[in-house]
């Protein structure tokens, strides 16, 4: 055929146009599939390295619960081989887990097969008998919106369970002698509370708070204070073997304890007074040894409360009493002590108000010179004049004014009628003579006491040589503080007597460095003096040695 040369140029440029624009489409869409597949390549790499780098252990499994892959991460907590699992069914690693769990873990292998994710503790031991504990994942593999195996996926959890644990034991125990601290004492105590009320049966509980314990952790410091609990909770421990007992920690130097054993009063008193003679034994620390003691109350449920608040409260009330009466001791709470307890809580109601109300008074006891009869002082001694009790004495209410801090205010009161009345004495023509007062611990070691009792004087009128003050010689054991005080006292004139002497810490240096006038011997000496020839002995050394020291002396009680 013969075609026009122009009209074969044209179809030549257009052929050529077209194949151009195919080889370069071409081109294009082969790069294009080059670049989704190495982007698919790379993204099978990140996947893979995901596998194989994962911290935790991912085991593949098909539709059939084959085994078909096992990443390094689960090859260590299992502590198996890929080779030798791949391609086996995927119950060939349930003999690796606890035989407990091994049927509720079946059970979910099948519900995952229908599309569940699911999760489960359990624990693994291993061929070389090392328990792990591990956390499970069951999660289905989904491709093209198809089921097509899951993923077992493993973490190990040991160790965070091991810190759980231990918070949770940190959270219920002292950390420092092992014993359940004050939450899960309360716990144990509301639970066998429950328990013992269906049961209609009787336990006892005890509270124990050491004596002289604030002693040990000052003078050896908190380090021997902690050896000293755990030597001390030991001993407790021992004492209870055999005792279905709980024993705790509440804190400090106080312990509690729960006695389910409750047979009689006579079995828990016994218990008692093992724990308290095994706290009495000497404790060996720093090359000492220390001996202290233990205060113990006892409280019976339902007899004594019928919750855990009364009868802790019921047993620290008794605790508190053996402490009143000397301590080193254990004490079965009972509505005697109860009454006790009422009787001091509206003594203290009334003793506040008192001493707004002026109730307290002063009866004066001579103080006779035995050569010539002649009335050489007076003492103070100061009485309640209770609206409805009547007249009590000291013995009655110093110890709650005491133990309330109302002592200070009570001795302010004391010590400012006794100055009133004595001024009031010598202006109306009586002999002058000084009024002897008592200073209470408290008082001594209030702040600003030498100028409290300035005050007093300058108020009063009566001149610092006729006021003398009774002290004992427990104020003394802090040498730095008293010495400064007493020298403080008798430069502005006053006059110090000793009280009690003998029955303390008795020490010589008090007489040599202090400035003290009088020793007062204690009544105790003197009740016996005509029988007993040790009282005898002790008076007549006391008077020769005041006198030599030019010193009164003055005996008690006579």
């Amino acid at each position: 055929m013969m075609l026009n040369p122009k009209k074969l140029a044209y179809i030549i440029s257009i052929g050529t146009l077209v194949t151009l624009s195919l080889s370069l489409t071409g081109l294009y869409l082969s790069r294009l599939f080059s670049k989704q597949e190495s982007e698919k390549q790379e993204k099978e790499k990140w996947y893979l390295s995901l596998y194989e780098h994962n911290q935790d252990g991912i085991i593949s499994v098909d539709l059939h619960l084959q085994i078909i892959g096992i990443n390094p991460a689960a090859e260590r907590i299992f502590a198996i081989r890929e080779e030798d699992y791949k391609h086996q069914p995927v119950s060939s690693l349930l003999p690796g887990i606890i035989e407990e769990d091994r049927e509720p873990i079946r059970e979910m292998f099948v519900r995952t097969f229908q599309g569940e994710e699911l999760r489960y503790e359990t624990a693994i031991v291993t061929d070389q008998a090392e328990h792990i504990d591990i956390s499970l994942l069951l999660a289905p593999v989904i491709v093209d919106h198809q089921f097509a195996g899951n993923y077992i996926i493993a973490r190990d959890i040991t160790e965070e369970k091991r810190t759980k644990e231990r918070i949770r034991y940190l959270a219920f125990h002292d950390e420092l002698t092992g014993l359940p601290n004050r939450r899960m004492f309360n716990q144990s105590l509301s639970s066998m509370i429950e328990a013992y009320r269906a049961m209609q049966k009787s336990f006892a509980v005890m509270v124990m708070d050491i004596d002289r314990f604030k002693m040990i952790n000052d003078s050896l410091g908190h380090i021997y204070g902690d050896i000293f609990l755990q030597e001390m909770s030991g001993r407790i421990i021992e004492v209870l073997e055999g005792e279905q007992g709980v024993l705790a920690r509440m804190g400090g130097d106080e312990f509690a304890a729960i006695f389910p054993e409750h047979k009689d009063a006579e079995h828990t008193l016994h218990l008692a007074e093992r724990i308290i003679q095994a706290t009495s034994t000497p404790f060996h620390l720093k090359d000492n040894d220390f001996y202290v003691t233990g205060s113990m109350g006892i409280a019976v449920f339902p007899e004594h409360g019928e919750d855990a608040v009364q009868l802790l409260i019921n047993a620290d009330t008794a605790m508190y009493e053996v402490k009143k009466q000397g301590k080193n001791g254990y004490l079965l709470f009972s509505q005697e002590v109860h009454t006790q307890l009422q009787e001091r809580m509206e003594l203290e109601a009334d003793m506040r108000k008192a001493l707004d109300r002026s109730e307290f008074i002063l009866h004066y006891q001579p103080q006779i010179r035995t050569g010539d009869v002649s009335m050489i002082g007076v003492e103070a001694l100061v009485r309640w004049n209770h609206p409805t009790r009547g007249l009590l004495y000291p013995g009655v209410f110093i110890p709650i004014a005491e133990e309330t801090g109302l002592i200070i205010e009570l001795g302010n009161q004391v010590l400012r009628e006794a100055c009133r009345q004595m001024y009031a004495w010598h202006q109306a023509g009586g002999p002058l003579i000084p009024v002897a007062v008592n200073l209470s611990s408290r008082q001594f070691h209030q702040p600003q006491l030498v100028e409290q009792i300035s005050r007093t004087l300058q108020e009063t009128g009566l001149a610092a040589e006729y006021l003398e003050l009774e002290i004992t010689e427990s104020m003394m054991m802090d040498a730095t503080i008293s010495f400064d005080i007493l020298h403080q006292l008798a430069n502005l004139g006053i006059r110090i007597s000793l009280d009690d002497f003998g029955t303390g810490y008795s020490s010589l240096s008090y007489l040599k460095n202090l400035p003290i006038h009088k020793v007062k011997i204690d009544r105790s000496f003197i009740e016996d003096i005509a029988e007993n020839s040790s009282d005898k002995a002790i008076v007549s050394t006391i008077i020769t040695m005041a006198k030599q020291l030019n010193m009164d002396v003055i005996a008690e009680g006579i």
